[in-house]
């Protein structure tokens, strides 16, 4: 066996795709905790239920801007 095949390689890959598993989660409640308490939007709960009542939903046309000014998101 060389020293890339022992079994402390893998653990130790392991170990560390936790440790950032870990670090990532606590970083994202840390800047988004806040919003798991609100309430969801009504609209985005309707398209949820529209999508899982398998209706389509029509493709939004591009106004030619970068997709922000005028649209209802």
């Amino acid at each position: 066996m060389t020293g890339h095949d022992s079994p402390a390689v893998g653990r130790q890959s392991d170990d560390g795709d936790q440790a950032f598993d870990l670090w990532l989660k606590r970083g994202l409640r840390k800047m988004f905790g806040s919003v798991i308490g609100e309430p969801i939007p009504e609209a985005l709960l309707c398209l949820v239920q529209s999508l899982q009542d398998g209706a389509v939903v029509p493709e939004r046309k591009s106004g030619g801007s970068d997709g922000g000014e005028g649209e209802n998101v």
